[in-house]
């Protein structure tokens, strides 16, 4: 059974159904070397300079991990991330992801060691007629522009 079933989501999740364990000491991607930072850092400038995109760096939270625990609560181990991070690690540089996979792999036994994985929050809105609302991305998204999404984004830390 996954987590998702046996949170029974028919109904409201109640704030003492969750618990959250925050710790970026523990819980943040693991440091990239130099090299694969300024990449990250040229793309980024390739991005933010581009008139059709709008793009801001800040801080999002980091999913480590979740699970159920032992007193039936959904735990979300969350450390630190940021949005360019994510673009440079999992979006646009294809070459590094796989790269820095492969090393999180060998290093740390863990494929997601370096990279971004903010936690993502989405709805889906049944209205009363048996419909579901989305919306259509703007053309100016960074990440999956002009298709069909449920209301969500990135929680920020703030």
């Amino acid at each position: 059974m996954s987590y998702l079933d046996s949170l029974n989501l028919l109904q409201p999740l109640m704030v003492s159904a969750l618990k959250i364990d925050y710790n970026p000491l523990v819980y943040n991607a693991k440091d990239i070397s130099t090299d694969i930072e300024n990449k990250i850092d040229s793309k980024w400038s390739e991005l933010t300079n581009k008139n059709d995109k709008i793009l801001f760096n800040d801080l999002k939270f980091r999913l480590y991990a979740s699970k159920i625990n032992d007193n039936k609560q959904l735990e979300l181990k969350l450390g630190l991330t940021d949005y360019k991070h994510f673009i440079g690690t999992q979006q646009s540089l294809p070459d590094i992801t796989c790269q820095l996979q492969s090393l999180g792999k060998q290093v740390y036994s863990d494929d997601r060691a370096y990279l971004s994985y903010p936690l993502g929050v989405g709805l889906l809105l049944i209205t009363s007629d048996n419909k579901i609302v989305l919306l259509k991305r703007s053309l100016s998204c960074a990440e999956s522009p002009e298709i069909f999404d449920r209301p969500g984004g990135h929680p920020e830390p703030k």
